[in-house]
């Protein structure tokens, strides 16, 4: 059996909300978001989770990196993936 798919994203710009309830649906099935793909995501097969996902937009110059995603852990996310200004997080 396969340990990776793709999801075709439906368009951040148009469709995040589904994009992250596919996502969470993905979860339940324990395929997990790894790490964006073109026009899509890159999932893996795991446990079964439910996972909420979420997508936050932000430039960040190197020097500040940890610090934003300390704040994110600190409130309960953890860090997926990021593609240039796009940063995909995860929480229970």
């Amino acid at each position: 059996m396969r340990q990776t798919k793709y999801m075709m994203s439906g368009g951040l710009a148009f469709s995040e909300n589904k994009d992250m309830e596919k996502l969470r649906q993905f979860s339940l099935k324990g395929w997990h978001v790894n790490d964006f793909k073109f026009m899509g995501y890159l999932l893996t097969k795991g446990e079964s989770s439910d996972y909420i996902y979420s997508v936050d937009y932000r430039s960040l110059q190197e020097d500040d990196a940890e610090e934003y995603f300390d704040f994110f852990l600190s409130a309960g996310w953890s860090h997926v993936a990021s593609q240039g200004n796009i940063h995909l997080f995860r929480a229970q």
